[in-house]
C-alpha cells in the first residue's frame, strides 16, 4: 500500500510539474469589416481602421485583405499598430518584373497575409498565364496566402516585454496606396485574426524541456518506491 501511495504521489508530482511549466494557447480573436468600398486612386491612399478592446499579449496574426484593383504592381500595403508599422505588400514584382505583374486583384479572393505562407508577397501575380489575369482565380495563380514583406511577428509579445505594440487592444490601421497612374480600385473588406498568450508566458504549446520532466518525475517516484520497499 505504501508503495502504491508514493508512486501515486510520483504521478501527482509529475503532473503539476508538467502543468506549472507549460503554457496553453490563448483564445483566436477575430474582427472583419466588409462592405467598405474605399476608392484607391492614382497616387493617393485610404486607410481603414479595426479596433479591439481585449487587453491580451498577441502570440501570431493574420491579415486578410479584399481588394478590387486592375494592376497590383502599383499596390503598397502596411499595418499600423501604437507606434509600429509592418509592410505588408510592397508593389510586387515591379519594375523588374511590371509587365508579369499587371494581374488583377478581385476581392472575391481575398489575400491573406500569414508569416506561416510558403510564398512571399513578391510573387504575387507570378505564374498568372495572361496579364488580364486575377489573382486567385486565373491558371497559374491561384495562391492567395502569402508571407508578408515585413514579418507579422513584429507585433508578437517578446519576453515579457510591456510594450504597447505588443497587445491586441486598441487600433489597428490598414494603409492601401496606389503609387503610379493609370490604374484604380477599391478596398472592399479586411480582418484580422490574432492568437492570445492565454497568460504572461510567450509560449502557447508544451515546451520539449516540459515534456522532458514527466519521465524524470517519473522515474523519481518509481526510485523512492523501491528504495522503501528495500527497506
Amino acid at each position: 500500500m505504501a508503495q502504491r501511495n508514493i508512486l501515486k504521489s510520483g504521478l501527482a508530482a509529475a503532473a503539476m510539474t508538467l502543468f506549472a511549466t507549460t503554457s496553453f494557447a490563448g483564445p483566436v480573436l477575430s474582427k472583419q469589416l466588409t462592405g467598405l468600398n474605399l476608392s484607391i486612386r492614382d497616387n493617393r491612399s485610404v486607410d481603414s481602421t479595426i479596433s479591439f478592446a481585449d487587453s491580451v499579449w498577441i502570440q501570431s496574426l493574420s491579415v486578410s485583405i479584399g481588394i478590387d484593383h486592375t494592376f497590383i504592381g502599383d499596390l503598397f500595403i502596411k499595418l499600423q499598430h501604437k507606434g509600429r508599422d509592418v509592410v505588408l505588400m510592397d508593389r510586387p514584382g515591379y519594375p523588374a518584373n511590371a509587365s508579369g505583374d499587371s494581374s488583377n486583384l478581385s476581392s472575391e479572393f481575398a489575400l491573406v497575409f500569414s508569416d506561416a505562407a510558403l510564398f512571399g508577397a513578391e510573387t504575387i501575380g507570378s505564374g498568372c498565364s495572361s496579364t488580364d489575369a486575377v489573382v486567385g482565380r486565373t491558371q497559374g495563380c491561384t495562391n492567395t496566402s502569402f508571407k508578408p514583406t515585413e514579418l507579422l511577428s513584429s507585433f508578437n509579445r517578446v519576453g515579457n516585454s510591456n510594450e504597447a505594440f505588443y497587445n491586441l487592444k486598441g487600433d489597428w490601421r490598414l494603409v492601401v496606396a496606389d503609387q503610379n497612374g493609370n490604374d484604380t480600385g477599391k478596398l472592399v473588406s479586411w480582418s484580422i485574426s490574432a492568437n492570445a498568450s492565454a497568460n504572461d508566458n510567450t509560449n502557447a504549446v508544451p515546451e520539449p524541456t516540459s515534456l522532458a520532466l514527466l519521465p524524470l518525475a517519473l522515474g523519481g517516484a518509481l526510485l523512492a518506491s523501491r528504495r522503501r520497499k528495500a527497506k
